[in-house]
């Protein structure tokens, strides 16, 4: 049968741009949500509740916080596909001067 493939046959690509289809403007607000938060190195607990949440409102399969308070989100694939991994992290450096700042840093 010819036309719609069977999610077997989709790549991880495809599963991902559908499910984030029409997104755009949610993805914004997460990153302004995301730079609007302070989140100097050893104080992100703050941004991590934000990814969390996020991650859970996506419907990600499984998304866990441990102990040091990094987050992983999992999207479960298709065993037959390559497995894909981003990773980052959440912290900053703290604004230097705010003094010289016209506006808040944050």
């Amino acid at each position: 049968m010819r036309g719609r493939a069977s999610l077997r046959e989709l790549s991880m690509y495809t599963l991902l741009k559908r499910k984030l289809s029409g997104l755009e403007a949610e993805a914004v607000a997460f990153v302004h949500k995301l730079v609007t938060t302070p989140s100097v190195s050893f104080h992100e607990a703050e941004v991590a509740s934000v990814v969390k949440k996020e991650l859970e409102q996506l419907g990600y399969d499984k998304v866990i916080q441990d102990g040091y308070g990094n987050v992983v989100g999992v999207l479960f694939g298709r065993a037959s596909q390559p497995s894909v991994l981003l990773a980052s992290h959440m912290d900053t450096v703290a604004p230097a001067s705010p003094e010289s700042w016209h506006d808040d840093p944050y």
